[in-house]
């Protein structure tokens, strides 16, 4: 089984699942509150709870976060006052989850965030420019509806990197930028998007329902 770890509100997630049809199960925040957990520390884990249903460790092939961490609008099921202090619990318990693992996890929690290092634009861009890779400068305006993020305008051309193997555009140099700048963020799933071959953004935990993708999905988990 793949565990997809993703908010009980996102339909790339959902529709990942369905795509794979049997192979993978769907983790919410509300699969933490039911009993059948078995996690000890430092020994491992030893079962899950996903979609209501136990799962022992055995079982599992790999895990997909596409959740950077639970909050308060996640538990819907928990007392309003209450609803603070345990997202900030769930997210200790994940990041602990986690880490212990031994299957593949796309992406394992860097610091608070559960799917990487949950970086700014501005970070990504930084990162970029540390490893020689050309990246559009953000210019950010403030306005009364909030911030917006100006860059370039053409074409937009995307790489998903996937346990080390790129889909996406055809363009070796994009594809050798996305490797590194994964490398770098210490991920092994990454969406890297360029504009005339500049890099201008990255997110990583990627919209995985395509059968391109998904078929990628399969090839990291059985390597």
């Amino acid at each position: 089984m793949i565990i997809v770890l993703a908010s009980r509100q996102d339909a790339s997630a959902r529709a990942l699942v369905e795509g794979l049809a049997g192979e993978a199960a769907l983790l919410t925040a509300l699969d933490l509150s039911v009993a059948g957990w078995q996690h000890r520390v430092p020994d491992g884990w030893g079962r899950a709870v996903v979609t209501r249903s136990v799962v022992p460790a055995e079982r599992v092939r790999a895990v997909v976060v596409r959740l950077a961490g639970v909050t308060e609008h996640e538990l819907p099921n928990i007392i309003p006052e209450d609803r603070p202090y345990v997202a900030a619990e769930m997210n200790s318990f994940l990041q602990s989850w986690l880490d212990a693992i031994p299957c593949p996890v796309f992406n394992r929690p860097v610091g608070a965030c559960l799917c990487g290092p949950g970086w700014r634009p501005e970070q990504w861009t930084l990162c970029a420019w540390r490893l020689g890779i050309p990246a559009a400068p953000i210019t950010r305006r403030q306005a009364l509806q909030g911030d917006s993020v100006e860059g370039p305008t053409g074409a937009l051309q995307i790489v998903t990197l996937i346990g080390g193997r790129c889909y996406g555009s055809p363009d070796v140099g994009l594809r050798d930028a996305t490797k590194r700048l994964a490398a770098a963020a210490g991920v092994a799933m990454l969406a890297a998007y360029f504009r005339d071959g500049c890099f201008v953004a990255a997110d990583s935990f990627p919209d995985l329902s395509s059968p391109e993708l998904r078929a990628g999905l399969r090839a990291a988990v059985a390597a």
